[in-house]
C-alpha cells in the first residue's frame, strides 16, 4: 500500500497510518471531504465503509456524524504516534475537514442542482412542446394585429431602480429581481461570514503553535515539542434542517520541552523552537523596532540558538514563517503595544 501511495488503512476501527513523506495529489482534496462526507453522513450506506478505502476522513466524518445525528454526544479523536509519524499534520487535515463539513454539504447539493437542471428543462419543454404548437399561430396573429397600434406610440422609458440590498441598477422589475437573486447566490450572508471567520481563527492560526511549540530534531523538521488538547466547539441546530457549525475553539498545551530552550544537539541537525530563528531572520527595521540589540545579528549572535545549516521548513524560510506567525497573531487579535512586548520577551530569553 505505501508503494501504492495508500498511507492508510484500518486495524478495526483504528485507521494506521505510514507517513508518505510526501504531498499526495487528490489524497486531501475537496472532492475527497465531499465523497467520505455524502457517503458516511449526509446519505449513509450499512455497508459504507466497505466501498471506501481507509482515510483518516472517515474518523473525522463519523465524528461529526455521532455530534450531529447519534444522539449529539461529544466526540473525542486521539491521534498518537512516533517523532515523524506525521501527528501534527494529521489533525490540521482533520481540523480542516470538520470546521469545513457544513460548507461541504452546501457545495454538494449545489454542484447536484446544476447537473440536474438540464435534465428538468428537458422534461419541461416536451411537456410543453405541444401547448407551444398550439399556441404558436394564435400568438402570431395577436402580434401582427396590434404591431400597427403599438407602432404609432412612443414607449416610456423605465425607471432605472437602485436597492440597497443589491448595490446595483437595474432597468426593470424582472432584471432587479434577477440581480437580487444572483447577488444572493454570489455574496455570503451574516452568518455565513461569521462562521467562515471563525474557521479561519480556528485554522490559520495554527502558525503559533508550531512557532513557540515546534522545532527540528534529528527525525523531523517540524516536530511538535509538547502535547495539545484542542477542542472543537460546535453549535448544533436542528431546524429548518440539521446543522452544525463551528462555533469556536479551545487549546490546552502541557509537556512543552522547556529544557530546548537552553540547550539541542546542534551537532545532530537539531535547532531550539523555530520562533527564535524566525525573528533573527525579520528585517532589520523591525529587529530595530522590538530591540536596537537585534539590529545585525543572526543566529551565531547568541549562544541558545547558535548556528545551523537548516534555513527552509517544509518548503518556507524562516523569514517566511515569521510573516505567516505575524499574521496568525494578528487573526487573534495580538498586535500594536502587545506584540512588540511578546518579542522583546523572546529577546529576554535569547539572553544567556
Amino acid at each position: 500500500r505505501h508503494e501504492m501511495q495508500l498511507p492508510y488503512t484500518r486495524a478495526g476501527s483504528v485507521i494506521v497510518a505510514v507517513n508518505p513523506f510526501t504531498w499526495i495529489d487528490g489524497l486531501y482534496s475537496k472532492h475527497m471531504r465531499m465523497i467520505y462526507s455524502d457517503k458516511l453522513v449526509w446519505r449513509p450506506t450499512q455497508d459504507a465503509l466497505k466501498s471506501l478505502e481507509p482515510h483518516i476522513y472517515e474518523v473525522s466524518s463519523l465524528a461529526y456524524k455521532g455530534l450531529i445525528m447519534d444522539g449529539g454526544k461529544d466526540q473525542s479523536i486521539l491521534v498518537s504516534g512516533e517523532s515523524g509519524s506525521g501527528k501534527t499534520e494529521t489533525v490540521k487535515i482533520l481540523m480542516r475537514h470538520l470546521a469545513t463539513f457544513d460548507s461541504l454539504k452546501e457545495h454538494m447539493m449545489a454542484l447536484e442542482e446544476e447537473q440536474q437542471l438540464p435534465n428538468k428543462l428537458m422534461v419541461s419543454k416536451q411537456k410543453k412542446k405541444g401547448n407551444l404548437l398550439r399556441r404558436a399561430s394564435n400568438n402570431a396573429l395577436k402580434r401582427m394585429s396590434s404591431l400597427k397600434r403599438y407602432s404609432s406610440f412612443k414607449r416610456t422609458p423605465i425607471p432605472r431602480i437602485s436597492t440597497s440590498d443589491t448595490r446595483s441598477t437595474c432597468s426593470s422589475s424582472t432584471s432587479c429581481e434577477h440581480a437580487e437573486s444572483s447577488e444572493s447566490l454570489l455574496m455570503p450572508s451574516k452568518t455565513e461570514m461569521n462562521s467562515n471567520a471563525v474557521i479561519d481563527r480556528v485554522l490559520e492560526t495554527n502558525p503559533v503553535l508550531e512557532a513557540f511549540g515546534n522545532a527540528k530534531t534529528a527525525r523531523n523538521d517540524n516536530s511538535s515539542r509538547f502535547g495539545k488538547f484542542i477542542q472543537l466547539q460546535f453549535h448544533v441546530r436542528d431546524f429548518p434542517i440539521s446543522k452544525c457549525e463551528l462555533a469556536g475553539s479551545f487549546c490546552e498545551t502541557y509537556l512543552l520541552e522547556k529544557s530546548r530552550v537552553v540547550g539541542h544537539e546542534a551537532k545532530a541537525g537539531e535547532r531550539t523552537f523555530h520562533i527564535f530563528y524566525q525573528l533573527l531572520s525579520a528585517p532589520e527595521y523591525i529587529k530595530a523596532d522590538v530591540w536596537k540589540g537585534l539590529i545585525s545579528t543572526n543566529q551565531s549572535s547568541f549562544k541558545y540558538v547558535g548556528h545551523t545549516e537548516t534555513n527552509i521548513i517544509e518548503g518556507m524560510t524562516d523569514a517566511e514563517r515569521f510573516n505567516e506567525t505575524l499574521a496568525a497573531l494578528d487573526l487573534i487579535g495580538i498586535r500594536g503595544e502587545e506584540l512588540e512586548n511578546l518579542m522583546r520577551a523572546l529577546c529576554c530569553v535569547l539572553q544567556p
